[in-house]
Parts: structure tokens; C-alpha cells; sequence
């Protein structure tokens, strides 16, 4: 079962997105905040995080930074959510791999997933 980290600061999103990714058959995990990725990334091993752009404490760019600079995490692929479409540079250029503005549709989110998780 592929498994999803989901980290995102806006519970009713993180719930929603719970639900459907469960729905799909992936095993999903969420996290409110960028500092509690760091201590539970290595037991969860996900297959893909999606990550929100804006984070209380720091921004996803930062998360996403150390995750990508870590040899046992860098080859993880980070989606990457914002309701600001001007993060997108900042964003890749900190190793994300995709990314998708707020709001997104279901079908482009899956989409993606498909496409991130099995090349």
C-alpha cells in the first residue's frame, strides 16, 4: 500500500484529504505543522508528501529543503500546496517536485499522485 504524508496546518482540508486518499486505497498519514515532520518521517517512510506551502513556525520551502538534503529522505517526492501560485519558483527550487495551487480539483490531485507515485 502506498503511503501519503499529508502536512498541512488546515485540519478540515488535512480530514478531507484523509478521507478521499483512504478512499483510494492509500494509506495516509497527516501532520499539522513542518517541525513534527522531522521526527517521524523515517518511521512513517512515506511513499509521497503533500505539503502545504504555509506552516505555523516555518514554511513548506524549509521542510522541503531539509528533506530533500538528506540522504535518506531526498528521493521521497514532495507535492507541494499553496494558495499563493508565486511560491511555485521558491518552492522547486527547494527540491519539490510538483505543484499544485489552492484550490485544487480532486481528479488534478489524484492525477498527480498517479503520476508521482508510479513512474
Amino acid at each position: 500500500m502506498i503511503k501519503i504524508l499529508v502536512v498541512d496546518d488546515d485540519e478540515a482540508l488535512t480530514e478531507a484529504l484523509e478521507i478521499i486518499l483512504s478512499d483510494e486505497g492509500y494509506c495516509v498519514h497527516v501532520m499539522h505543522a513542518g517541525e513534527q515532520v522531522d521526527g517521524q518521517l523515517k518511521d512513517i517512510r512515506p511513499d509521497m508528501i503533500i505539503l502545504d506551502y504555509r506552516l505555523p513556525g516555518e514554511d513548506g520551502a524549509s521542510v522541503a529543503r531539509r528533506i530533500k538534503t538528506d540522504k535518506t529522505t531526498c528521493n521521497i517526492p514532495i507535492l507541494m500546496i499553496s494558495a499563493s501560485n508565486s511560491v511555485e519558483k521558491t518552492a522547486r527550487a527547494n527540491g519539490v517536485n510538483e505543484f499544485l495551487p489552492k484550490p485544487f480539483s480532486v481528479d488534478r490531485l489524484l492525477e498527480v499522485i498517479k503520476e508521482t507515485t508510479n513512474p
